[in-house]
């Protein structure tokens, strides 16, 4: 909701809620799997609307130092080990264009070795979500703004190794947002589709169990 100043006609006024096409993030890469567990690939981020700002911000008045300490943050959630060569950022500044960064990627001990076998998270990068707890809800969830996430990865095999099994694909949709993700395997190449989408911006706290879910 915004204020609108008027005088005697001054009134609050509901803002329209954006499509979440219009605020978006889409990850691509490409990886290749080593016999010893490690993952070296490449990354490339996109981002539009005001899921941007942010790192617009960062890209365009901060200094080298808070850029890299953010990437390492970021990746800190889903690598212990990793390094990064070769960061590029294109249309940090106009707001018309996706903010683009792109960037090679190392992490060792990606895979986890189960005696002949090793063991491989297809969502390589990227935690999404709202964190939750088993409390008792009483106001409502303020889910911030609708966005649409999307990524696709593919991780190259190395020589001589087989998938094994793969997770079950999942698809749940509850209306005020919606996930869905899949692992396929084309020849010796995994590849890893999702997408996360949230359409509202609050929910009522007797729905915070769909949340949850």
């Amino acid at each position: 909701y915004g204020l609108l100043l008027e005088g005697d006609q001054s009134q609050i006024v509901a803002l329209p809620v954006l499509s979440p096409e219009l605020n978006t993030i889409n990850r691509t890469a490409q990886f290749q799997l080593q016999p010893d567990g490690s993952l070296k690939g490449t990354v490339t981020e996109k981002r539009y609307g005001d899921i941007s700002e942010n790192h617009r911000r960062l890209y365009v008045m901060g200094d080298a130092k808070e850029q890299s300490d953010f990437l390492d943050n970021t990746l800190g959630k889903d690598f212990t080990t990793f390094t990064v060569s070769g960061f590029v950022v294109q249309n940090a500044a106009s707001l018309s264009k996706d903010l683009t960064t792109s960037y090679s990627l190392s992490a060792d001990h990606f895979a986890k070795a189960m005696g002949p076998l090793l063991m491989v998270r297809p969502r390589v990068l990227g935690s999404d979500g709202l964190e939750t707890d088993r409390k008792a809800r009483r106001v409502p969830i303020n889910l911030r703004e609708t966005m649409q996430v999307t990524d696709d990865f593919s991780i190259e095999l190395p020589p001589g190794y087989a998938v094994d099994e793969t997770p079950d694909p999942v698809k749940v949709d509850l209306g005020f947002a919606a996930y869905q993700s899949s692992v396929e395997v084309n020849g010796d190449t995994l590849h890893y589709t999702r997408t996360y989408t949230v359409r509202k911006v609050t929910l009522p706290s007797d729905q915070y169990g769909d949340l949850q879910k």
